[in-house]
């Protein structure tokens, strides 16, 4: 019988379905879901321009920023303890098993590995009281790595193991036998080739104990070799601490001997230094009086010269005050007697002015009432024009209706009698000469 490579032959006979999936939590726990939305393990890269050519940008891998995303909606109610608490993290990877066939026989076609798993967010379903459906939650996880495992040569196994029980323990149709045979051959072609393979493997052990014996004493050499290195680090570390040690101790005792002369210095030129000080402040207190007293001198001799210049600003300032409101005085005598004479001038102006002020306005008003009138008037000639022009468009919808009428009924008498006028001239031809015609008919 002929057996098919299942590892390179792709026919595209047992493609996977989407709707046979369980999720396994902890390896323990299996949750049915109504759905798993699409989920995606990408890599980010940071995009830097070509220098020199513009046909390519080079790609530079960089670290991830940001967790990948599960989401599951489960059906609520099937079990007895929540396999996903909000906020946990889940101790062993997360299975997510895609079966070609339903039943607890199912072989996964697919498996995907989630490691690292933590619940993030729990979404509850709507309750809708108006339409009829079943209540689930959706579960939003983050994980870290993802592991898709795929198995093509198993589906041939579990659709003949599907054909072989079809669910009640028969053979049940000819694609059962089909799938059983080549499982047979699947499984003595597998045989053969485990045997091949440990007869290959035991014909390089023995080609190959040299080899190893060789690798041995390299790998003990390079140990020997590593040990003596760190050994030799390790003395030199030692010396370089030794010789450090020594050239601290060697600074703390210069320090130390340094500290010792500068206090002696110090203490043998206090006696000294606070004379000097002592000369050097009754110096500084001589000249400070002394500036003290030119100070004072100087401000009283400013305040004299400041009073003097005041009061003389304020005689100053005093007469000429007076001398403008003289001039005040004078001036408003002399507009005074100008008003009077001309007070009679300006009340006629005034009344000239109120008069044309009238008759302003009376134009103003005489204006828009011709205005308005000239308004009303064309108001009522555009009415009349179309009223005038309604009525003879209707008069010609009449006229054009009544014409319309009287060719369709001509036309409909001629539909209902087409012999009427060519049966005329065959009666004039019949008739006799010199006979009685319809016309000369009473």
């Amino acid at each position: 019988m002929a057996f098919d490579n299942f590892f390179v032959s792709n026919q595209g006979s047992n493609p996977l379905a989407g709707f046979n999936f369980i999720v396994r939590v902890e390896l323990i726990t299996d949750v049915p879901c109504k759905s798993v939305r699409a989920f995606a393990r990408e890599l980010e890269y940071d995009l830097i321009q070509e220098g020199g050519l513009n046909d390519y940008v080079h790609m530079r891998r960089k670290p991830i920023t940001k967790p990948f995303t599960l989401e599951i909606e489960r059906y609520c109610g099937v079990d007895f303890f929540d396999p996903f608490p909000l906020g946990a993290d889940l101790a062993l990877p997360l299975l997510l098993l895609v079966n070609r066939t339903a039943g607890p026989l199912a072989v996964p076609g697919r498996t995907y590995i989630f490691t690292g798993c933590t619940v993030m967010k729990k979404t509850y379903g709507e309750l809708n009281g108006a339409q009829s459906g079943l209540l689930t939650d959706t579960i939003t996880l983050a994980y870290r790595e993802l592991l898709v495992v795929t198995t093509p040569m198993l589906g041939a196994i579990s659709e003949a193991i599907a054909g072989q029980t079809n669910y009640s323990g028969t053979w049940s149709s000819k694609h059962g036998d089909d799938y059983k045979a080549k499982y047979d051959d699947f499984k003595t072609a597998k045989e053969a080739r485990d045997a091949e393979e440990a007869g290959w493997k035991e014909l390089g052990g023995k080609f190959s104990g040299e080899a190893k014996d060789k690798a041995a004493a390299e790998k003990a050499a390079r140990e020997k070799a590593q040990k003596e290195r760190e050994a030799a680090a390790q003395a030199q570390a030692k010396a370089q601490k030794a010789e450090q040690d020594k050239k601290d101790k060697e600074f703390l005792k210069e320090e130390e001997r340094k500290k010792k002369e500068e206090e002696a210095r110090k203490e043998a030129g206090t006696n000294e230094r606070f004379a000097d000080e002592a000369k050097l402040a009754a110096e500084t207190h001589k000249k400070t009086e002394a500036v003290e007293a030119k100070a004072r001198e100087a401000a009283s001799k400013n305040m004299t010269d400041f009073k003097d210049k005041m009061s003389k600003q304020a005689d100053e300032f005093k007469k000429a005050n007076e001398e403008i409101e003289e001039a005040r005085q004078k001036k408003e005598a002399e507009i005074a007697e100008k008003i009077k004479d001309e007070q009679e001038a300006a009340d006629a102006y005034m009344e000239a002015l109120k008069e044309f002020e009238a008759a302003r306005d009376a134009l103003e008003e005489e204006n828009k009432a011709a205005m308005d009138k000239i308004t009303e008037d064309y108001n009522k000639e555009a009415a009349k024009i179309e009223s005038d022009r309604a009525a003879a468009l209707d008069e010609v919808k009449k006229e054009t209706e009544e014409k319309r009428e009287e060719i369709a009924e001509k036309y409909s008498k001629k539909e209902d009698d087409p012999g009427e006028e060519n049966e005329k001239p065959d009666e004039a031809d019949e008739e006799p000469s010199g006979g009685i015609t319809d016309a000369d008919a009473p």
